[in-house]
């Protein structure tokens, strides 16, 4: 008799309800006015009105119309419009998660949003006491510090907090104190990889000798086969490889053990294989910096002797479109790790949607320490060369075509730095069934493998001599590249086509010994002009420092790089 009664005064009771969780979520977050734009190392992300919440509960429970995944496990995003219209266990899912954010549009249309951690760089002068009175401020609401002990001044602070206001607040209120240098929340990102795949049934490496077939213009190539004879690679010379994971069983990948850093962990865990149907990147580009040489199948690195170290830096959106999500963190620790433990070169074939001023400055520390860094510039045909390409700490790499010609998608501009071959390079592909092909090979285009060749050669130059420094390592790679375009270094073609052979000859003997002719203890101009006495001169061993049988401008150049 009462039924219908009793259901119009839940109903009235449920929308009373349902207004108000509407309004906690929206005063929660500060949404009731505009999201304010944050701005990053590389400028500002506009406000995507949405809600980003993190859950502990099941995809299929939470599922509904008005939510939607973010591509990364347990984090659910919801539009601020859609609030209004989402279903009450929208609300409570919510309401009920552990921590709920505010996002932001990234430069690749995905989304950004703050997690519940932040970074903390200290000025180089501060002291112990400094920095433990400027962290005791805002212990209440600190749940695990950890440092970077390959990266000095850096810190992760995991916070206690259930919003990303909350994270916000307190980091900008610590960058106040005349200590820090700057402070950065933990922003989780979308990134894109540089390669496209193409014909997975071409098997011609042109990259390493081109015999001009296909259209290509013969000789045009990194000369490796030449580069081999003097070293294929010393197993003790690793590359890091930052991406979304390398098959650490491909029969064809010189490699050592790698680590999965998307977990979190500051030194992440034991593994570095690729996790989901999509994560096939990584494989093929750790394929062109160390596969095999002379063991009868597939393909050949650049550094085949050498090993590559994969460093799960991102997880890849399903379905497969080439785009991804990490945190700025991952990518730290990565780097933070592989300094800690010798690694000195590392290759990044990836374009990030969000600038982080701390990640840049763990990529100049590092090269600080040693390490010296390739990244792709992009494959957007423009002079917008792609984060994290285009710091200064870093070197940018472009793509060729076999016929001597700038792939038609390759990214250029001022900070371009060396050309490599980047279009049908046939390389490693996951096995079985997952990849880019049904095999365990595939042909693939894209700035993504151009990167790791030049990675590759740096890590030959290192295999014949260890003494390098980044700056030697650069210095040598820009002097002996093959000048296309303007003479010298130019913005179409940075210091032109990478040249493995002279590039590893040049290392052998850009030594101290060899170049201070004089033995006055340093190398100058007076090592210079003794090699200008002897200019022309075809029996002149000791000026003769590249062994060419003659004294000429290469050795002359090989004087000025140790200068």
């Amino acid at each position: 008799m009462f039924k219908s009664d009793s259901v119009d005064v839940q109903s009235a009771k449920d929308k009373v309800l349902r207004q108000a969780d509407e309004n906690i979520i929206l005063n929660i977050l500060g949404l009731m006015n505009e999201t304010p734009d944050f701005h990053d190392f590389d400028g500002a992300l506009v406000s995507a009105n949405v809600v980003v919440f993190k859950s502990n509960e099941s995809q299929e429970k939470i599922a509904d119309g008005a939510i939607s995944t973010t591509h990364r496990e347990g984090w659910y995003a919801v539009k601020r419009s859609s609030l209004t219209a989402a279903s009450p266990h929208v609300l409570d899912a919510i309401l009920s998660s552990c921590y709920v954010a505010s996002a932001y549009i990234d430069r690749f249309g995905g989304l950004a949003w703050p997690t519940e951690a932040g970074f903390i760089v200290f000025k180089s002068d501060a002291s112990e006491s400094d920095r433990q009175r400027a962290l005791k401020n805002i212990s209440d609401s600190v749940l695990k510090v950890e440092n970077y002990q390959a990266i000095p001044g850096l810190i992760r602070v995991s916070f206690k907090v259930t919003t990303g206001d909350q994270v916000m607040s307190i980091l900008q209120n610590i960058a106040l104190d005349p200590a820090v240098q700057f402070t950065e929340p933990d922003m989780a990102f979308t990134g894109k990889n540089g390669g496209v795949p193409t014909d997975p049934g071409f098997v011609n490496c042109w990259g390493h000798l081109n015999t001009g077939s296909g259209g290509g213009v013969k000789n045009f190539d990194m000369h490796s086969t030449n580069a081999w004879n003097f070293t294929t690679g010393d197993p003790s010379i690793a590359v890091l490889v930052i991406d979304v994971g390398v098959e650490q069983s491909h029969p064809d990948i010189q490699q050592t053990e790698g680590r999965d850093f998307t977990g979190g962990d500051i030194s992440g865990i034991a593994g570095g294989d690729p996790i989901n149907t999509c994560d096939s990147h990584g494989t093929a580009v750790a394929g062109c910096i160390s596969a095999r040489m002379n063991n009868g199948v597939g393909t050949v690195g650049s550094a085949p002797n050498c090993v590559s170290v994969s460093a799960r830096c991102f997880i890849a959106a399903t379905p497969c479109t080439g785009s991804w999500t990490a945190n700025y963190s991952w990518t730290a620790n990565a780097l933070n790790w592989a300094a800690l433990n010798g690694i000195r070169i590392s290759n990044n074939s990836n374009w990030y949607g969000s600038g982080s001023s701390s990640l840049s400055y763990a990529y100049s520390v590092a090269r600080e320490g040693g390490m010296v860094h390739f990244a792709c510039a992009g494959n957007d045909a423009n002079t917008n060369i792609w984060y994290p390409a285009n710091l200064i700490s870093v070197n940018a790499i472009g793509a060729m075509a076999r016929n001597q010609t700038r792939s038609t998608f390759s990214c250029y501009g001022e900070k371009l730095f060396l050309m490599a071959p980047g279009t049908s390079i046939y390389t490693t592909d996951r096995t079985g069934n997952l990849g880019y092909s049904t095999s365990s090979y595939a042909t693939v285009s894209g700035t993504s493998f151009a990167s790791p060749y030049s990675a590759g050669v740096a890590a030959l130059m290192l295999s014949k001599n260890p003494t390098l420094s980044p700056d030697d390592i650069e210095a040598i790679l820009a002097f002996t590249a093959q000048d296309l375009g303007d003479l010298g270094k130019d913005s179409n073609y940075g210091w032109g086509m990478i040249n493995s052979y002279e590039a590893v000859r040049s290392a052998a003997m850009a030594c101290t010994c060899f170049a201070d002719l004089d033995r006055s203890g340093v190398v100058d101009f007076g090592d210079v002009g003794l090699v200008l006495l002897d200019f022309n001169c075809v029996s002149c061993p000791v000026s003769d420092l590249d062994g060419s049988g003659i004294v000429d401008s290469g050795d002359v150049g090989l004087v000025l790089l140790r200068m």
